[in-house]
């Protein structure tokens, strides 16, 4: 069994998520060109976690559900659901595996400057955000079965925040809008409701073909 599961892994790994991956990665090496890997203020220091990421995790959490969007293999997966549940939270974790990367080498680079923040605040920022919006991506999918909108929402979600400065703690800007700590928990703990909801629904509404 766990030689199987094991063999899942890698496969569903090296054909669905290592491209996307890659090219997180690659697109990563741009961050210190946009914005200061030496920043003057908190402020500063939460733009890439907060302005970037974001929209990096839409980009990789939006194509958890793209290889099984045909009716051929819908038809196969709904006589699979147990296999298939494992294979998009295999998914999931890599995913917040890579961002968790992402954010973490952003907070490395922060410690070797001269930078004297809360690192552990923008860290848990960082990665709270990915999560949220991962979260967020696997409830809306569960309830709409359209990739569309699995990437319209929450893009839609990140402009509000942009554009309206009042959303008070579900705003994606926290640490810019000076809240810390308190807004980063309740979106942690909304993730974790949310993300719980969507693998239920997806379990008990298998995709129709």
């Amino acid at each position: 069994m766990h030689s199987n599961l094991k063999r899942l892994i890698i496969i569903d790994i090296r054909v669905n998520e290592l491209k996307t991956s890659l090219f997180v990665l690659i697109f990563c090496f741009i961050i210190p060109f946009i914005f200061s890997i030496n920043p003057n203020s908190m402020i500063q220091a939460a733009m890439p976690g907060e302005l970037l990421m974001p929209l990096v995790a839409i980009f990789c959490f939006g194509s958890l559900f793209l290889p099984e969007q045909t009716a051929n293999i819908i038809s196969v997966i709904n006589s699979k659901t147990r296999q298939l549940q494992t294979i998009y939270i295999i998914r999931f974790i890599w995913y917040m595996i890579l961002l968790i990367l992402v954010n973490s080498g952003i907070i490395l680079t922060y410690s070797l400057s001269s930078t004297q923040y809360n690192l552990l605040l923008l860290w848990f920022d960082f990665c709270v955000k990915s999560f949220f919006i991962g979260s967020m991506i696997i409830l809306i999918y569960s309830l709409s079965r359209a990739i569309a909108a699995s990437y319209l929402i929450p893009t839609l979600y990140f402009a509000l925040c942009i554009g309206y400065p009042h959303l008070g703690m579900m705003t994606l800007l926290t640490i810019m809008h000076r809240q810390g700590w308190s807004g980063n928990w309740l979106q942690f703990c909304l993730g974790t409701l949310f993300l719980l909801m969507g693998f239920v629904i997806l379990k008990y509404q298998p995709a129709k073909a």
